[in-house]
């Protein structure tokens, strides 16, 4: 068992759990962080997984030794046992350096009067929800934001010209088509109107006395006929 080994297991436990003890040195604790603005405002950062070490949470809950035990295929009695040395390195090296540097989880560091405290790895990751996400400066928004805007209106006018040539050669030849159906019946139609009113004309003008005869008996008595015909 080494640190870059001890620094595999933490890293991987950490993702799934908010506390991880250190064989009773103390516990490291991992809280959810939403994204959140720059104090300046100009910068915005991810999610992530924020990692503080407490000396006070020294209980060992065993979950190093239990992931050990079930990557080597030792005993977990074997596994424990080789914690319990371990951990009694770690102590030592605090103790006599006043620091234990894990790779890629941070550094420990003891002061003069024993207390422990922690100094994170800028390049720990064990947030699963910003995986692959950058902390981005507005300002490159702002830009990424007006490209996409100009972008849009490039797109708006490359379709508005598309349409426009769409409507011309497509709108002449339906209106075409419809002319042709279109005028043909309405002639036919005015032509029928004319014709019938023609022949109504003309039954008019031929049958004219007869009707009038007809007209003048509803209109007249035979005393009133008889003395108009005297008048004429």
């Amino acid at each position: 068992m080494d640190l870059l080994k001890l620094s595999s297991y933490l890293q991987d436990l950490l993702i799934d759990n908010d506390r991880v003890s250190l064989f009773g040195i103390g516990s490291f604790v991992a809280e959810n962080s939403s994204a959140f603005f720059s104090g300046d405002g100009k910068t915005i950062f991810p999610p992530s997984r924020k990692l503080t070490f407490k000396a006070s949470e020294s209980w060992d809950d065993g979950m190093i030794a239990y992931l050990h035990q079930r990557q080597t295929g030792r005993s977990l009695a074997e596994a424990q046992q080789e914690m319990k040395v371990f951990a009694e390195q770690l102590e030592l090296e605090l103790r006599t350096q006043k620091s234990l540097l894990i790779p890629g989880i941070g550094e420990l560091k003891a002061t003069k009067e024993g207390n422990l405290f922690f100094v994170v790895d800028l390049g720990l990751d064990i947030c699963t929800e910003g995986v692959g996400l950058q902390a981005v400066p507005l300002k490159e928004l702002d830009q990424k934001r007006a490209a996409v805007r100009e972008r849009a209106r490039q797109m708006q006018e490359m379709l508005e010209k598309e349409q426009g040539t769409d409507t011309v050669d497509k709108t002449d030849p339906i209106d075409e088509v419809v002319k042709q159906e279109q005028h043909p019946s309405r002639r036919g139609l005015w032509m029928l109107l004319v014709l019938i009113f023609l022949v109504i004309l003309l039954a008019l003008m031929w049958y004219w006395p007869t009707l009038e005869q007809l007209f003048d008996g509803w209109l007249y008595s035979e005393e009133e006929l008889r003395l108009i015909n005297s008048h004429h």
